[in-house]
C-alpha cells in the first residue's frame, strides 16, 4: 500500500479516503489524536497533543516493521491505525495493532475500514498473526476486535494507567490473519461499504 490511496463509498454516498500518512500530516494528525477522549488517548504510544512527538513518529515509519495509515472524510482525519512488530526474533511474525476512530457519525464505518485495511497491509508486509491491547472500558473497541475476528487472550490485572491516571486491566486480543481478513470484509458487505476502482 505504500503511497496509494485507496477511496470507499460509505452507506450514506460519502466518500472515505485510507492513505499512509507523511511528516506533512503531522499538524493535522496532531490535532485529531489531540481531540480525542483521555480514554482513547491513553491507548497511544506517545503524547498525541505533542506535535514534535506526532513529526518523529511519522519519520520513524519504514515500510519494513512500522507501518500507519489514516482514513479522511472530505480531508478530515476520521481514524488512525499503526501496526508494529520485532525487526527480528521469535515474533517478529506478530504486529501490534493499534486503532482509534473520532467518534461520531463515522465511527462504525471507520473503524471497519480501518481494521479492513489494516489486515491488508499486514498481509502485504507477510504478518502472520495480529495482536491488540485494549481496557475493558474501551467497549467499541473490544466489540470491533471480536466482529473482526480477534479472540480474547488474557487478562493483565492493574498493567495500564486509564485516560484519568487510575490503575486499569489490560485486555490481549490476537488472531490469526487469514481469520481477521475474511471476518473484515464480510463486515464491510454488511455495513455496505464498497471500495472504488
Amino acid at each position: 500500500m505504500t503511497g496509494s490511496v485507496k477511496t470507499f463509498t460509505l452507506a450514506d454516498g460519502q466518500t472515505a479516503m485510507v492513505r499512509q500518512p507523511t511528516v506533512d500530516d503531522a499538524e493535522a494528525l496532531t490535532h485529531f489524536l489531540g481531540d480525542l477522549p483521555p480514554m482513547e488517548q491513553a491507548c497511544l504510544r506517545y503524547d498525541a497533543t505533542d506535535l514534535r512527538a506526532t513529526q518523529r513518529r511519522l519519520l520513524h515509519l519504514d515500510g519494513e516493521n512500522h507501518f500507519r495509515i489514516i482514513v479522511e472524510v472530505e480531508t478530515l482525519i476520521i481514524g488512525d491505525l499503526t501496526l508494529d512488530r520485532e525487526p527480528y526474533g521469535w515474533t517478529h511474525h506478530v504486529a501490534n495493532m493499534r486503532g482509534v476512530v473520532a467518534p461520531g457519525k463515522y465511527e462504525v464505518e471507520a473503524s471497519a475500514i480501518l481494521f479492513r485495511e489494516g489486515c491488508r497491509l499486514a498481509e502485504d508486509v507477510a504478518i502472520e498473526r495480529l495482536m491488540a491491547l485494549v481496557l475493558p472500558q474501551h467497549t467499541r473497541l473490544v466489540a470491533t476486535l471480536e466482529q473482526t475476528g480477534f479472540i480474547f487472550e488474557s487478562q493483565l490485572k492493574g498493567f495500564a494507567k486509564d485516560g484519568l491516571n487510575q490503575l486499569s486491566d489490560l485486555l490481549v486480543y490476537s488472531n490469526d490473519l487469514e481469520k481477521v481478513w475474511k471476518q473484515a470484509e464480510a463486515i464491510m458487505l454488511q455495513m455496505d461499504i464498497r471500495m472504488e476502482g
